[in-house]
């Protein structure tokens, strides 16, 4: 009775996977409409062709992301840098490396060098940054 028992339950909780598993699809189904274009709610998922694949959406999504995470971040981290390294000769700021904080950090780095200062070396973790973003996006769906 025992065995029977412990069948029976692995069918019912296989059962609540299958039925768990199509709710899920119901649920994404009802959120598109027309041609899988989210926003009508209908249900009616008629793709005929037209909508794009959801894991080159994901994809692009991934790249933009990250992306715009080393935009907004770089500015600290190139201050970060300076702050660290400075009176180690390195001299990157004409006219002396020495900062008293971050804020002096940054004024002496956008009279110096401008904006692009701050973004000096953004295009190495710019690259790598959305790349693993797009893997991460696209796999997580």
């Amino acid at each position: 009775a025992r065995s029977d028992q412990h069948i029976s339950a692995i069918r019912n909780e296989g059962r609540w996977i299958i039925e768990f598993r199509a709710s899920v699809a119901q649920a994404k189904s009802a959120r598109m409409g027309e041609n899988g274009q989210p926003g009508s709610g209908t249900g009616n998922n008629n793709d005929d062709g037209g909508s794009l694949n959801p894991v080159v959406v994901d994809f692009v999504a991934g790249t933009i992301a990250g992306i715009a995470q080393v935009f907004a971040g770089h500015p600290l981290d190139t201050l970060k840098v300076r702050l660290q390294t400075q009176g180690m000769g390195t001299g990157s700021i004409p006219g002396g490396d020495r900062f008293s904080g971050a804020l002096d950090c940054f004024r002496k780095t956008l009279k110096a060098e401008g904006f692009r200062g701050l973004y000096k070396g953004v295009t190495s973790p710019m690259a790598g940054v959305a790349a693993v973003n797009a893997v991460v996006f696209s796999s997580y769906g």
